[in-house]
């Protein structure tokens, strides 16, 4: 885990909320990230320095950031 924001609970369809959005990132370790972003308000399940595995829950999808929920 090199990054985590869950501190965020805005969320619209305009590129103004885009630094609004919370995210985890994921160090691969081979040169690629993984960036899990939109997640809810304190929905992140991990922790920058933490070690996860796949299948691992990482977060729970929110609608934070440059985006709309429908439906």
């Amino acid at each position: 885990m090199v990054g985590v924001k869950e501190d965020s609970d805005t969320g619209c369809g305009d590129p103004e909320c885009s630094d609004e959005g919370n995210f985890v990132r994921i160090d691969h370790g081979d040169g690629t990230q993984g960036l899990y972003f939109h997640l809810e308000r304190n929905g992140a399940q991990v922790a920058v320095g933490d070690g996860v595995c796949a299948g691992e829950v990482i977060g729970f999808s929110g609608n934070t950031g440059f985006s709309t929920r429908s439906g």
